[in-house]
Order: C-alpha cells, then sequence, then structure tokens
C-alpha cells in the first residue's frame, strides 16, 4: 500500500450511468464520472497552449524530449494489452490534448488528484469542453523520479502492476489512447494516460 502511494500512481474510471463518486482504493484514487455527458465549460483548455500535430498521425509534443516519453509510454501501454490478448489502441490527437494538460496540472500538486476545486474531475471537464463525444473516459496518472532513459518503462511498470490502472489498460472497452508528460521543478516526470471509447450513433 505505501509503495503504491510513494510511486504516485492513480487512475480514474467513469461508468455509465453510475453518479459522479471518489472511491479509495489501495490507497490510489479511483474517479467515477458519468461519460457522454457534454456539455458547456470553460478554464483549463482555455489557457493551454497550442498542441503540435503530428503528420504521421502519432504522438508528438512541443517539447522532443517530453514527446519521445509520451511515445514510449504509449508503446508500451499498447504493448500490454497486446500482451493480454486485447487489440491495441488507436492515438487520439484529441485527447492528447487533455493528457498534456492533465500532467501539467499535476506539477504544482503535492499529491496527485483526478479533481479539480470544484470537486469535479479534470479530464471529464478538459473533454467537456473540447466537446469530444466519448462513450468512456478514464485516467490513470503516474509521477516518479528520473532517470529520464528509464522513466516510461518505470512508470508502465508501476501501472502494470497495480490492479486498479491495470484494469483501466486492458479494458476492452477503450479503443483509443493518449500520453501526456510534463516535469517539475525538482525533476521528477508526470505522465497521465487517457482511455476512450469513441461514442458511435
Amino acid at each position: 500500500m505505501a509503495g503504491v502511494s510513494e510511486s504516485g500512481l492513480y487512475h480514474g474510471r467513469p461508468v455509465w450511468p453510475r453518479a459522479l463518486r471518489a472511491l479509495a482504493v489501495v490507497a490510489c484514487l479511483a474517479a467515477v464520472a458519468p461519460p457522454g455527458a457534454i456539455g458547456e465549460a470553460s478554464g483549463p483548455l482555455a489557457q493551454l497552449a497550442p498542441v503540435a500535430e503530428s503528420a504521421q498521425g502519432s504522438p508528438a509534443a512541443e517539447a522532443p524530449a517530453l514527446g519521445a516519453l509520451e511515445d514510449q509510454l504509449f508503446e508500451l501501454v499498447n504493448a500490454d494489452r497486446l500482451v493480454a490478448g486485447l487489440a491495441p489502441l488507436a492515438y487520439d490527437q484529441a485527447l492528447q490534448q487533455v493528457a498534456r494538460a492533465r500532467a501539467a496540472a499535476q506539477v504544482p500538486l503535492a499529491q496527485l488528484s483526478h479533481f479539480e476545486p470544484s470537486g469535479r474531475p479534470g479530464y471529464v471537464v478538459l473533454v467537456e469542453e473540447l466537446r469530444l463525444a466519448y462513450a468512456l473516459v478514464g485516467e490513470n496518472l503516474a509521477r516518479l523520479p528520473g532517470p529520464e532513459e528509464t522513466v516510461a518503462e518505470r512508470a508502465e511498470e508501476g501501472l502494470r502492476r497495480s490492479p486498479t490502472h491495470r484494469e483501466n489498460t486492458l479494458d476492452p472497452v477503450y479503443d483509443r489512447l493518449a500520453v501526456g508528460a510534463a516535469t517539475a521543478s525538482d525533476g521528477r516526470f508526470v505522465f497521465a494516460v487517457i482511455f476512450g471509447s469513441a461514442a458511435h450513433g
């Protein structure tokens, strides 16, 4: 329990049609929020700098080093799904805006959190602000120290070994994925892994 807490790994899993709630599970935060309720929102994305687009349709970042880490964790998450016999998740550029904003939002926080001061899940607010149509959206968060060369692998290992985070990673409902990365002044790295299930019909 202490190990999970110290590793700074948290996950959020929205489930429809249950009401919004927060649930503590083995020192991890589990956020449950109604998906698909896209409405008016303002704030976080209005202050977010434009995100560089990838011509190849794969994760890319304004900072090359962080972009490489995002790519690496993206591939590692999909590798975990392949090992489990699941289809890999497609890169979603819109969700990457959410992932990068969520990673950056964790930097000043003493503890990682899925929630804004209003009590609403931050990733849900961002999805609403972008007016994205998803049936489900989930979030895994990780914060850990360098070295940079192994930080993505260590983040993946921690998320894989945590049952609640692994549940998000291996959920067959999801078909979209994006990873955002940020660095804190103390040299630690923050990752936000955002999962999505596209709404159909």
